[in-house]
């Protein structure tokens, strides 16, 4: 690959355009190579940005995995909240709108009680 600004042989890419650099026309950074007086302070600024991910993708991941209780808390919740409908629709004669909502509480908390187990495995899989 030729250097876009010579005819000189490329020894890398711009960070933030893409273009091919030679050593004359490249500025060197830790994390890559910039157009020398071009795309200096755009690539700094990815450069930035790529650390500041990098750091808050760890944190990220760690509150994920530790949400476990709260889906946990949830499931638990749903179920309550599916067997009081449940139990006052039975008070009623004939199937109505609140054994519906029982029902559908009860799916929906078994639902997040799975999800609260795989968070938790997932989470254990990667401490591990």
């Amino acid at each position: 690959m030729k250097c876009y600004y010579s005819n000189a042989e490329a020894v890398g890419t711009c960070k933030s355009c893409g273009r091919g650099l030679s050593r004359e026309h490249a500025t060197e950074y830790p994390r890559g190579l910039a157009c020398k007086e071009r795309c200096e302070n755009d690539v700094q600024a990815i450069i930035a940005m790529i650390e500041r991910n990098s750091k808050l993708s760890a944190t990220s991941a760690s509150l994920v995995r530790s949400n476990w209780i709260s889906f946990l808390v949830s499931g638990l919740f749903f179920i309550f909240l599916g067997v009081g409908f449940l139990v006052a629709a039975e008070q009623r004669p004939g199937f109505d709108l609140g054994q519906y909502m029982g029902f559908a509480f009860i799916a929906y908390g078994c639902y997040t009680l799975f999800r609260a187990f795989k968070v938790r495995k997932a989470s254990a899989a990667k401490s591990a």
